[in-house]
This record gives C-alpha cells, sequence and structure tokens, in this order.
C-alpha cells in the first residue's frame, strides 16, 4: 500500500512539473532533471499498472475464487 502510494506520488510530481514548465522561476530545464523526472514517473506507472494486472489475475483465477470468497 505504502508503495503504492509513492508510485501515484510520482507519477502528480510529473504532472506538476508539467503544470509549471513555462514558470519564470522554473530552474528544473535541463536534461538530466527531466530525465529523472518522467523515468520515476514512468516506473511508478509500471508497477501500478503490474500490481493491478497480478490483482485481477489471482481475482479471477477459478482455483482462487473459494480462497478469496469471490
Amino acid at each position: 500500500m505504502l508503495l503504492d502510494l509513492f508510485d501515484i506520488f510520482m507519477i502528480l510530481h510529473l504532472v506538476v512539473h508539467l503544470l509549471f514548465i513555462k514558470h519564470k522561476k522554473n530552474e528544473f530545464k535541463d536534461y538530466i532533471s527531466w530525465t529523472l523526472i518522467t523515468g520515476i514517473a514512468i516506473c511508478g506507472i509500471l508497477d501500478l499498472t503490474k500490481d493491478s494486472i497480478s490483482y485481477l489475475m489471482i481475482s479471477y483465477h477459478p482455483i482462487n475464487n473459494d480462497i478469496l470468497n469471490i
């Protein structure tokens, strides 16, 4: 759960940087900053996607339906 919140935070962090990209005091204009910001956001998206797919595969598996009471 805590890692999911961190993934969401990193995605929102990218969104905030994109919203303020034209701000006059923006200091995140170089290649390294944007590589780190977008790279971490992409990792967050991939991790959330992996967790969602894993949950769906376990939840809807015929053998596990009795265990999970679905």
